[in-house]
């Protein structure tokens, strides 16, 4: 059996209503989903999942063009999808992510490694009050508007989406990419653009043993940056350590408990862009025969995978078009669009 057949075998498995899934993710197990009825668990989730972005009516009809004998009315399909949770949703994009790694075992690495490219965008959302109570609000130039910001951790060589955090606009995002650190994959090579700055975050990779590409902000109050920017060295290694300051402050805030002046080397590279401008790349592969100068402009680059994620997540499956008014269905419809995407 070929490997995208077995793939999405195993992804029509996860729709199928075990003890265990009725036991997580039901809101009354033994009452829901328990009757003979055309909206079946594996139907009612594959509405959701399948991103209705027309009437509820249309979408319906659309469903059961097949079997018209089967439509139902768009109450009881409401009355439906609000007997799972959000997190069955969540979950089933996270198998997404992890089925496509194992069924496909060969998927593209460099060097052995995954390139994960991390970067944050902000998510408007239906104009309604308590939206905005929930996921917070965003003020533009006419009125607060309720929106988010999503945190995405992308696989820019298999266009995979592994990992998501949905937080408000009022809450640090480097402050999400710190905890997100602690499940990061030992053979991947996380890259970050400038907004992620910060020897906090290279020190949590260190401690982690996991791989990073940052870009540094060259006027930074960074010392160690400002010297290498000064000098004429195309790349240098040095021994770094996690002093205190809003960094560490804010690992200890998190209860992530960083160890102070802990030692730590990375390599700085120099990058010059086609204009002249320079760049300052900080990264944890120190090996200079295995990671030559001049391959990480070209890695660098690879983080424009991620914009193009949030490009096609925004514009072609419309993610601010949500087919729900309340919390638990916003957050399915999200969630579901992750794991369509994948």
């Amino acid at each position: 059996m070929r490997p995208i057949i077995r793939y999405f075998s195993a992804i029509r498995r996860q729709l199928t209503l075990t003890p265990r899934r009725r036991r997580l993710y039901i809101h009354d197990p033994h009452r829901t989903f328990v009757r003979r009825s055309p909206l079946t668990f594996a139907r009612t989730v594959s509405l959701v999942v399948d991103l209705a972005r027309q009437s509820l009516a249309v979408e319906l009809s659309r469903f059961f063009r097949w079997r018209p004998e089967d439509i139902v009315t768009k109450s009881a399909f409401c009355q439906r999808r609000k007997a799972i949770k959000p997190s069955f949703f969540k979950e089933l994009f996270h198998q997404t992510a992890r089925l496509f790694y194992h069924h496909f075992p060969h998927h593209r690495r460099w060097k052995g490694k995954r390139l994960i490219a991390v970067d944050g965008t902000g998510q408007a959302l239906p104009h309604f009050a308590w939206l905005g109570r929930v996921f917070g609000f965003h003020l533009n130039q006419h009125a607060n508007r309720p929106s988010m910001r999503i945190l995405i951790c992308h696989d820019v060589l298999n266009n995979i989406i592994n990992e998501v955090t949905f937080h408000t606009q009022n809450s640090s995002e480097i402050a999400h990419a710190y905890q997100l650190v602690a499940r990061a994959d030992r053979d991947a090579l996380h890259i970050y653009d400038r907004h992620y700055a910060s020897f906090a975050l290279a020190y949590l990779h260190h401690r982690r043993g996991s791989d990073y590409l940052i870009r540094m902000k060259t006027d930074s109050g960074s010392t160690l940056v400002k010297d290498f920017v000064q000098s004429a060295d195309k790349e240098c290694i040095v021994t770094s350590r996690l002093r205190t300051g809003r960094g560490y402050s804010k690992l200890k805030e998190l209860g992530l408990r960083p160890e102070r002046n802990a030692p730590f080397r990375v390599r700085l590279v120099r990058v010059e862009l086609d204009d002249g401008t320079v760049e300052v790349l900080m990264t944890s592969l120190t090996d200079r025969r295995r990671y030559p100068h001049g391959v990480f402009k070209w890695l660098y680059g690879k983080r424009w995978g991620v914009e193009t994620a949030i490009f096609t997540l925004k514009s072609f499956l419309q993610l601010a078009l949500i087919s729900a008014y309340t919390q638990p269905g916003v957050e399915q419809d999200l969630w579901a669009s992750f794991a369509f995407y994948n």
